[in-house]
């Protein structure tokens, strides 16, 4: 992988997801979910969040979407161009998973 690409991973995590930095919600790198490993993952909402270089089966994501996981997918470009944009469009997916769920409650 090369530099830039580890450079988007690394400021999305740093920015923005580690440590429930992200509306408090927990997420994980690389994470072992069934035959997968989502770039991203939050257990308690069942969201991965998937950069774009990787391919992925995509039986295995159609799969998880039946179960009612979410995946929403970012390109590693977009993150190094504008964080803050990424931090935005990330917060609408989350209140379109809360919506989802039914929760009263959106960020």
């Amino acid at each position: 992988m090369n530099p830039t690409l580890n450079q988007a991973t690394e400021l999305l995590w740093v920015q923005l997801l580690r440590d429930g930095k992200f509306w408090g919600y927990t997420f994980r790198q690389l994470d072992q979910l069934e035959d997968i490993t989502p770039d991203f993952f939050c257990k308690e909402l069942k969201w991965m969040i998937q950069l774009d270089d990787k391919s992925i089966n995509r039986l295995s994501i159609d799969s998880l979407v039946d179960r009612g996981y979410y995946i929403t997918w970012i390109s590693r470009q977009e993150i190094i161009d504008d964080i803050n944009a990424v931090s935005g469009f990330l917060s609408d997916e989350l209140r379109r998973i809360l919506k989802a769920d039914g929760c009263a409650f959106a960020p």
